[in-house]
């Protein structure tokens, strides 16, 4: 319910007014004197104050005056007329509505309460959001146990501070943007903006517009000014994704905003001046790049002030359980069943996988698995990586022996299906060792414990 005081001597108004929004989650409380609108202001909490300037002797000044010094964010809708808009000025903050007598009528006024109210609501869900993201991005809450990736936190620690350059390079799906969203949120930046371009997803122009915004006219298509991303960044941060997709024209202007932190938009000639940190990341090899003219040198050594690496999921396995238990968290109040943990076969299947996604491919993995799990335990065959991508690399692989020629495969009655396909190379894996479980788990490449599920699970027990 939002409570609305209203301070106005005009009766009529003030109960058309009520008759108005009667019926909505909005309470209002009128008063038609300063003494009681003062003493309503101090005792009570209001969501929105109305004040139409009708009281005498200046009173509804200094109600106003009252109002602010109490809570100088408090949303105020004033009604004056334009001869006395003057006088209130000083004390007129951002939060404050005006509305001039002379266009007053009950429909823009129930608008403008409506839209002051969405403003509040808007507030709110940003001072929330600002909270939640510090929360999220807090070093304590970001997974990995790993002594690589403890290396690489603790370097993030040391210059979260800083305004320094950095450049974050890792494979896709290692999480470059969530170290960069911790980097801005563990800074002294963390109350501005942290805006991130994908600098892959656009084309040489487009991006140039992007990042430094364009005015009106500017080329085919500009109908309007447009606030480019280091505007919007403006004394926050600028996380800048894919750096190496980026053209040598873009790079040569970014350069230039890093070195002097100032541009001009496109089509126009007003320099604008920027405080803005910036944190670009990458999967490719920009010295590789550099040294074959792909990347500007000047732009790279200015980007790598502070490099920092992630490695691979694959070299640093001790994450991967961790973050499986982190993402069946996340997803498993999404599923059908009470997911309460992972079946004990599921282990060696996580642990062995390569993970050519990292983090983004557990991700993707886990939710699938919740979603379609059955039981409230996630098994083995809950995994894609487990039908599809572990059975693929069986296929192809071969038995390190000298007399050995390769496990083969052969469609089953109906086709390609999965589940024959993974029996078949069971059996025949069985065949080859003389049924020794352990060295038919070694030549496909699982563990003893999987191989023993699945025999019985496909009823190949000798």
């Amino acid at each position: 319910m939002w409570k609305i005081l209203v301070i106005d001597q005009d009766v009529a108004f003030t109960n058309t007014l009520a008759q108005s929004i009667c019926g909505d989650d909005k309470r209002l409380a009128i008063v038609d004197n300063a003494g009681t609108a003062i003493s309503r202001i101090k005792g009570e909490q209001f969501h929105l104050i109305i004040i139409r300037d009708n009281l005498p002797h200046g009173e509804s000044l200094k109600i106003l005056e009252l109002a602010m010094m109490i809570d100088e964010t408090m949303p105020v809708i004033l009604i004056l007329s334009q001869s006395k808009l003057d006088d209130y000025r000083e004390i007129i903050r951002p939060y404050t509505w005006s509305i001039l007598e002379g266009r007053l009528n009950m429909h823009n006024l129930v608008n403008t309460i409506d839209n002051t109210i969405d403003h509040i609501k808007l507030n709110h869900k940003i001072r929330y959001l600002i909270h939640k993201q510090k929360y999220i991005f807090r070093f304590d809450n970001i997974v990995g146990v790993s002594e690589k990736f403890q290396d690489v936190l603790s370097m993030v620690k040391k210059i979260a501070q800083s305004d320094s350059t950095i450049l974050i390079q890792g494979e896709t799906g290692t999480g470059k943007e969530l170290i960069a969203a911790a980097l801005h949120y563990n800074s002294t930046r963390c109350r501005e903006n942290f805006v991130a371009v994908n600098c892959a997803a656009l084309n040489e122009n487009l991006l140039e517009s992007e990042l430094l915004g364009h005015e009106k006219g500017a080329f085919t298509g500009a109908y309007g000014q447009r606030i480019g991303r280091f505007e919007q960044a403006n004394c926050g941060t600028l996380f800048l994704d894919e750096i190496g997709e980026m053209s040598q024209s873009v790079q040569a202007k970014v350069l230039r905003v890093l070195q002097n932190q100032e541009f001009e938009r496109v089509g126009s000639n007003k320099t604008i001046k920027v405080n803005v940190r910036v944190i670009v990341a990458t999967n490719r090899d920009l010295e590789k790049d550099v040294s074959e003219g792909r990347f500007r040198q000047d732009l790279y050594y200015r980007l790598s002030v502070v490099p920092i690496t992630i490695p691979p999921l694959r070299d640093r396995k001790e994450d991967i359980i961790p973050l499986t238990m982190f993402f069946l968290n996340k997803y498993k109040k999404n599923g059908q069943a009470e997911i309460v943990g992972f079946h004990p076969e599921c282990v060696n299947v996580l642990e062995e996988y390569s993970w050519p996604g990292n983090a983004r491919e557990v991700e993707n993995v886990i939710e699938r698995a919740v979603l379609i799990a059955n039981n409230k335990y996630i098994m083995p065959e809950d995994l894609s990586i487990f039908n599809n991508q572990k059975t693929k690399k069986l296929i192809s692989r071969d038995e390190q022996s000298d007399d050995d020629q390769g496990l083969s495969i052969h469609l089953s009655p109906g086709g390609m299906n999965l589940k024959y396909i993974e029996r078949e190379l069971i059996a025949q894996a069985l065949k080859k060792t003389g049924g020794v479980q352990n060295k038919a788990a070694k030549l496909l490449g699982i563990s003893s414990r999987v191989i023993n599920y699945k025999i019985k699970k496909y009823g190949l027990q000798q």
